[in-house]
C-alpha cells in the first residue's frame, strides 16, 4: 500500500497540465451528434495529434490532412480519438527543445507505435490501433524516475516502480484499463485483467526499437533505413527480405517525418 500511495504522488506530480485543446476536444466528442467540423479543426491545429491521427489511420503525409483528416476521425472514432489525444498529451509535450531528453522519449515512442502497429497489423491483431497508442504510453513513468540513479540488483525494482507510475498517471488521466495494465505490466508477466497479447506486442515492438536505433537511453538519432529492415528480423521471421525491406522503408520514411513535424512543433 505504501507504494502504491507514493506511486500516486509521484505521478500526479509529473501530471502536465491539461492542454485547452484537450479539455475542449473531450467536450465536443461527448456531444450528440458530435460537431465533426469542429472536432476536425481542433484536432487540425495540434501538429502532432494531427500526425498520428493519420498515421494510425494510414492516410497521406500531413501535407495532404485537409482531404483526409475527416476520413481518419471517422475511422477511429469518439472514444479511439480521445485516447489518442490524451497519449499524446501526456507522451508528446507541446514544447521541447530538439535534442533534449524529452524530445527524444517522445521520437522513440513515435517510432515504437508504428512498429507496435505493423506487428498487430502482422499478427491480425483485432485493435491495431490500441497497440499504437499503447505503444505510445510504454514509457510514461520513465521520466519521473530517470533522474534518479540506480544501482544494478535496484534495475528490476525501477523497471517495477516505472511501470506502476506510468499507470497511475495514466489511470489519473482516465484512460481504459486495458491501456493501463499495459503501462503498469510491460516488464513483468502479464496479471489479471491485463490483455498479454497487446503486453506482448508492445514489448517486442520496443525491442525492434532499440535494436534500429541503437538505443542507449539518450535522444534518438536519425539512423538509416537498413538498421530497421534488420532489427525487424526479430519479429518478421516469416517475412522475405524485400518485404522487410518495404516495410522499414514505409516505417522509416514515416519517422523523418514525425522528427519534422516535432521540430516545428518545438519552435
Amino acid at each position: 500500500m505504501h507504494a502504491s500511495v507514493q506511486a500516486v504522488c509521484e505521478a500526479a506530480d509529473a501530471l502536465p497540465p491539461v492542454p485547452a485543446h484537450l479539455d475542449i476536444l473531450h467536450s465536443e466528442l461527448l456531444c450528440t451528434p458530435i460537431d465533426l467540423q469542429a472536432v476536425k479543426e481542433l484536432v487540425k491545429g495540434q501538429r502532432l495529434l494531427c500526425w498520428h491521427v493519420l498515421r494510425i489511420a494510414n492516410m497521406d503525409s500531413i501535407s495532404d490532412s485537409a482531404k483526409n483528416l475527416e476520413h481518419a476521425i471517422l475511422l477511429l472514432g469518439a472514444e479511439r480519438l480521445r485516447h489518442l489525444a490524451t497519449a499524446c498529451a501526456l507522451t508528446l509535450p507541446p514544447r521541447m527543445a530538439a535534442g533534449s531528453d524529452v524530445f527524444g522519449m517522445a521520437a522513440q515512442a513515435g517510432l515504437r507505435a508504428m512498429i507496435a502497429q505493423q506487428i498487430a497489423v502482422d499478427l491480425r491483431y483485432e485493435e491495431p490501433e490500441l497497440a499504437y497508442t499503447a505503444a505510445l504510453l510504454r514509457d510514461l513513468g520513465k521520466g519521473v524516475q530517470r533522474q534518479k540513479s540506480v544501482s544494478a540488483h535496484k534495475e528490476k525494482d525501477s523497471e517495477r516502480r516505472i511501470g506502476e507510475t506510468g499507470a497511475w498517471m495514466a489511470a489519473l488521466w482516465n484512460l481504459p484499463t486495458r491501456l493501463v495494465e499495459v503501462v503498469r505490466n510491460f516488464a513483468a508477466p502479464a496479471q489479471s485483467g491485463a490483455d498479454p497479447v497487446l503486453i506482448e506486442i508492445v514489448n517486442w515492438a520496443d525491442a525492434v526499437c532499440k535494436a534500429a536505433t541503437g538505443f542507449l537511453g539518450q535522444a534518438v538519432e536519425a539512423r538509416a533505413c537498413d538498421a530497421l529492415q534488420d532489427a525487424l528480423k526479430l519479429h518478421l521471421l516469416d517475412a522475405s527480405e524485400s518485404e522487410r525491406k518495404h516495410i522499414a522503408e514505409s516505417i522509416w520514411e514515416r519517422f523523418s517525418n514525425l522528427l519534422s513535424v516535432m521540430g516545428e512543433e518545438a519552435h
